[in-house]
């Protein structure tokens, strides 16, 4: 059992970023509990089964907010909970689990197929990721798989045997009836033309039905076996599991009023220091985020939606997403959700399928329910469903649809969320890396043994600024070409995805900052057969030692001093910010009053107060478009003032700049790039 989670002080803050990583996330509870025992927990964001452990996190740290620390007892208990024996499961979970070798887990009970056939693709899948054996090759593993494949594809493998019977029966018979030379030799070519094309037809039929369980079990069922809802007959799904452990961590029960994003924002604030946004915008009490990706419009977007145009054309259909969320989850999104307004253009918006017609709600922002925001975020391609919406073409008049995906496909650590110019707390970050990188951790790193696989997984975090920096490197496997084949085809995709998590990561004001966990082989990842032994595992040895390091690093000394990680964490973001200004400031001034062919930019502030500075400034969608404004004197004031300020501030730093001692490597830039 878990100590009790002790109260930190009240005014010792942090904030925490976690990446996705499938069933490897089970590691993130014992970490997250073991920082609460020092730290509370202002912002917490993630991807994938990062958000889920996030959210829960959050959650429970609204109830701490109230008084209460049984809500990190939730979290704590999250790994037992899901290591749990099902000795007897219903409906379509029996239908995945049976004739396995082990009883199966209540992780591996949360994966509901919709379709009959997204069962036998799911049985398919299990088949082919064998448990404890890391080493088998993809021969190896499609040679595992055939069992599988004769029992739910039986009849094209029958009908195959069957024809290749036939045809050594007639070719032998042949044979026997023939009289040597030329007809013999002409029985075996027709002979191995007959079994040639039997397995033809028996491949051509196999694939056949495998299209057939792929158009009913993946397309037809949002591109995913599972939309993570339970089926009426097989219990709770990964949602419903999802839903009932972020109430109970967040103090209320399963039926209650789903947490949402601004329970949160407007939780108890404590000993919280005061906002440092002079604007006065308003600060959420416990900022969580998370990241989803959109795969019709090729980005990510960060949960909660932020107000704007682009967020504002989303939409649902609540018949559509009852697949996906529990009853009290709908209900309130019912309840709080804008419903779509046709008004004068109704007659000509087209896109919406045939049939009854979809009730069309706003997609939420603020409003919207963890449970709906963790969902949007976990939807590993192929497993889960993509959640469908819609969205309303103001241009063309018409409704497009729209499919969310995992976060991690564009930001699967997105450690940037939280980053000020000058912290006043840390940004913790868990880095769920590659396994095979034993030779590239420093000498420092722990190294953690499978007890089952016998391979070496580690947990490492930088010791001084200099680590951390270097890139690591998987090179293809030397020996068999559908090895390296598929090797570099995950190489390409792992590249396109995690460049940024990578480059970031590897960043000074970073890298010092998060701690880094490399599995061993067989551990984690597409493991949903995982054992329930190997789940508490996990969080035992990778999760605590993981929140070990990140406090041995920049918890305060017990006489109450700074730690010496804090402190230089916070040196080198101050030169980092320092630098990054003075390079992006270098010739403000001169392109500001003498750039050529361009007015200057104080005539531009000027002439704003009577003329548009835009192109064709009015908006057909919204003839009071404030964008369009001319600037009132305040406005104007503000602006040339704040050009004045910066033109200073280039001159001076010029001025007096001495290169510093420390240079940071890489050199950062700073740049303006769009949110998420």
């Amino acid at each position: 059992m878990n100590a009790p989670i002790e109260p930190p002080p009240a005014d010792r803050f942090c904030d925490l970023v976690l990446t996705g990583g499938v069933t490897s996330g089970v590691l993130y509870p014992t970490a997250v509990c073991e920082l609460a025992r020092h730290y509370r927990f202002h912002a917490l964001g993630g991807t994938s089964v990062g958000a889920i452990a996030a959210a829960i996190a959050a959650a429970a740290e609204y109830q701490r907010r109230l008084g209460s620390d049984a809500g990190f007892d939730v979290l704590a208990r999250v790994p037992e909970t899901l290591a749990k024996a099902v000795p007897r499961p219903r409906g379509r979970v029996h239908e995945v689990t049976q004739d396995l070798e082990a009883t199966p887990t209540t992780l591996l009970s949360l994966f509901h197929p919709n379709t009959p056939a997204g069962v036998r693709l799911l049985r398919l899948f299990l088949a082919a990721s064998p448990t404890a054996r890391p080493d088998l090759t993809w021969v190896q593993r499609v040679r595992a798989a055939l069992p599988e494949l004769w029992r739910s594809y039986g009849l094209a493998l029958g009908l195959t045997a069957l024809l290749l019977l036939a045809v050594v029966v007639a070719g032998l018979c042949a044979w026997l009836a023939g009289g040597g030379g030329w007809a013999t030799a002409r029985t075996f070519a027709l002979t191995g033309m007959g079994l040639i094309g039997s397995l033809l037809i028996g491949a051509v039929v196999l694939a056949a039905l495998l299209c057939r369980d792929l158009r009913k079990g993946v397309l037809g069922n949002h591109l995913g076996l599972c939309t993570g809802l339970g089926q009426p007959d097989s219990g709770k799904g990964l949602t419903d599991w999802l839903h009932d452990s972020i109430q109970w961590a967040a103090g209320r029960l399963s039926d209650e009023t789903p947490m949402t994003f601004r329970d949160l924002a407007e939780a108890p604030e404590g000993e919280l220091p005061p906002p440092a946004d002079p604007s006065g915008a308003r600060r959420r009490s416990i900022d969580l985020r998370m990241v989803t990706t959109c795969l019709s419009h090729g980005r990510p977007y960060e949960l909660p939606l932020a107000d704007g145009e682009d967020s504002a054309t989303l939409y649902f259909a609540l018949e559509e997403w009852q697949a996906y969320f529990p009853r009290a989850v709908i209900d309130l999104l019912r309840d709080t959700c804008a419903a779509y307004e046709p008004g004068a253009a109704a007659a000509v918006c087209t896109g919406l399928p045939a049939g009854p017609r979809l009730t069309l709600l706003q997609m939420p922002r603020e409003r919207m329910p963890l449970v709906v925001a963790s969902r949007l975020s976990l939807s590993f391609p192929g497993i889960f469903s993509t959640v469908p919406a819609w969205r309303l073409d103001l241009d063309q008049r018409c409704w497009r649809r729209v499919r969310f995906s995992d976060g991690g496909i564009c930001a699967n650590f997105p450690i940037h969320l939280f980053d000020a110019a000058v912290p006043r707390w840390p940004t913790f970050g868990i880095l769920l890396d590659d396994a095979d990188l034993g030779s590239q951790v420093p000498p420092h790193a722990t190294m953690i043994q499978s007890p089952v696989t016998q391979q070496k997984g580690y947990v490492w975090m930088p010791r001084s600024h200099r680590e951390g920096a270097e890139s690591h490197c998987q090179d293809l496997p030397e020996r068999g070409v559908l090895a390296a084949v598929f090797a570099f085809i995950a190489q390409v995709l792992n590249t396109a995805r995690r460049w940024q998590d990578y480059t970031l990561t590897g960043m000074p004001g970073v890298r010092e900052r998060v701690v880094r966990i490399s599995l061993a082989r067989g551990e984690g990842e597409l493991d949903l057969r995982v054992s329930g032994d190997e789940i508490q595992r996990l969080g035992q040895t990778y999760g605590r030692c993981a929140a070990g390091l990140l406090l041995d690093a920049f918890l305060p000394r017990t006489d109450g001093q700074p730690s010496p990680g804090w402190s230089e964490h916070r040196w080198i973001r101050w030169n980092l910010i320092a630098d990054g200004l003075r390079q992006r400031l270098a010739g403000l001034t001169e392109a500001a009053e003498s750039a050529p062919h361009s007015p200057p930019l104080a005539e531009q502030i000027e002439s704003a107060r009577h003329t548009s500075p835009f192109r064709n400034s009015r908006n057909p969608r919204n003839p009071h478009d404030p964008h369009d404004a001319p600037l009132a004197d305040e406005q104007r004031a503000a602006l040339a003032t704040l050009l004045d300020s910066l033109s200073a501030v280039e001159r001076q730093t010029a001025q007096i700049w001495w290169e510093q001692p420390y240079q940071p490597e890489p050199r950062p830039r700073v740049t303006v790039r769009p949110g998420l």
